[in-house]
């Protein structure tokens, strides 16, 4: 079960898993710092949310200080925010490639190591990562690549908060109805899923809560593929 009255830090949570998350841990009651650009329609006296740009690495010492002013410790952080500029690979400008890899890879980096000494003992890290990571991204192969960037630095920091006993993992989702998959029924592997649908943000974030709980307790390194069997057909 997971304990309550811990912190938890999510990004990207004015929308899709990572304003599920926030909302299914804030029902737990526990306590929720958010980070976003946008601030989401969240009313809870548990929930405190910074608007920042996590592509932009002054960020950090802000919510660092943030964070540390309120004298909060962390007892998880779920690295979930993302963006993805769609294209070919021919047509993929260097902007393009900065803004999504400086968003999706760069941020939890920086932002983890920024925040390692409020991290707590124990704590546990979870990254989300994407079904691109497997298939290669058919259109989008800067997407694709920070998405592979995750899971390797997943498995990284697993190893270096070994001496701490924080454990670390990745949740690799398929299509989840999200803004971010709205065209999902013209996805190229839409029709390789097993369940024959798109996953939930609910179903995203419980899987989120139970590496968050002490009932994956054994569970470290890993990365957990949340897809609906789309790449065993």
């Amino acid at each position: 079960m997971l304990k309550r009255n811990k912190y938890i830090l999510v990004t990207g949570s004015s929308s899709g898993i990572g304003k599920q998350t926030a909302l299914d841990l804030l029902k737990k009651k526990f306590f929720v710092i958010g980070i976003s650009r946008n601030r989401p329609n969240i009313k809870n006296s548990k929930y405190l949310h910074l608007s920042l740009d996590l592509s932009d690495r002054a960020s950090d010492k802000k919510i660092l200080k943030s964070l540390k002013n309120k004298k909060i410790k962390l007892d998880g952080i779920v690295n979930n925010a993302g963006i993805n500029l769609p294209n070919k690979f021919d047509k993929i400008s260097l902007e393009d490639y900065n803004r999504v890899l400086k968003t999706n890879l760069e941020a939890p980096f920086f932002l983890t190591q920024k925040l390692i000494p409020i991290i707590k003992r124990g704590s546990t890290l979870i990254n989300i990562s994407s079904f691109s990571s497997i298939s290669g991204g058919p259109y989008s192969s800067h997407y694709a690549i920070s998405k592979s960037g995750i899971e390797t630095l997943t498995k990284n920091l697993a190893i270096f908060f070994r001496s701490k006993k924080i454990r670390v993992n990745a949740i690799s989702p398929g299509l989840i109805n999200t803004n971010m998959a709205s065209n999902f029924k013209d996805h190229p592997y839409f029709n390789r899923i097993l369940l024959n649908r798109v996953g939930t943000t609910a179903e995203i974030s419980n899987v989120i809560q139970f590496l968050l709980s002490e009932g994956s307790s054994y569970i470290n390194g890993q990365v957990l593929n949340v897809d609906g069997g789309m790449f065993l057909r």
